[in-house]
This record gives structure tokens, C-alpha cells and sequence, in this order.
């Protein structure tokens, strides 16, 4: 999810914000990294940010806001790397450099 904090809200509140509000997820992620990227985009647009990644875990169902997600689906790491692989217009430029830049590793219970 994309934090757009408030004006004196941290991105780390803003994105435990955003992900209840957009996902219906009650989870308190933790910062991992951030980077910066620059990409020319259509109609002569150009995308110039910086991105903070954040990570958490939750067991539970997602509850999407439809007025924030239009479709969602529950993945592999692997099926989802492939599937970036397969269809990289389907994924925004920034979701793909954290996929392709991030080592994923799952927490034993």
C-alpha cells in the first residue's frame, strides 16, 4: 500500500494507517529500507521519489476497501516473481525494483 502521510505523521504510522484502510489489515510493520528511483513514464511524465519498504506479518483474511484496491489475490513469493517476470506491465515501476531488490525470508512460527 502507498502511505501518503499527513502533514506531522510519521511514514511509519501512515503506513500502519494505510495498510487498515486499504487492506483491512490490523499489522504493525517495520521499516526495511528505502531507495530512491527516477523513471520517464507516459505523456512525458516523469516519476522522481523516494520509497520507504516496509514489512509485517499477519494470519488473517484481508478485508479490501474497494474504493482503495481494485483486485488483490494471495501469492507465492516465487509465483509472484514469476508472474512480474511474465507480465512487468501489470506492476508499477517502483513495486518492481523492491521485488526485484528484496530477499524475502519467512519468520518459522
Amino acid at each position: 500500500c502507498c502511505s501518503h502521510p499527513r502533514p506531522d505523521e510519521t511514514i511509519g504510522a501512515a503506513t500502519t494507517r494505510r495498510l487498515s484502510e486499504e487492506m483491512g489489515i490490523d499489522a504493525v510493520p517495520e521499516f526495511a529500507y528505502k531507495f530512491i528511483y527516477r523513471t520517464a513514464l507516459d505523456r512525458d511524465l516523469i516519476e522522481y521519489e523516494v520509497d520507504h519498504v516496509f514489512t509485517a506479518t499477519f494470519d488473517g483474511t484481508p478485508s479490501a476497501n474497494p474504493l482503495e484496491v481494485q483486485a488483490w489475490k494471495f501469492v507465492t513469493v516465487e509465483e509472484l516473481k514469476n508472474d512480474v517476470a511474465l507480465n512487468p506491465g501489470d506492476y508499477t515501476y517502483w513495486f518492481k525494483q523492491i521485488i526485484e531488490h528484496t530477499h524475502f525470508a519467512l519468520k518459522a512460527s
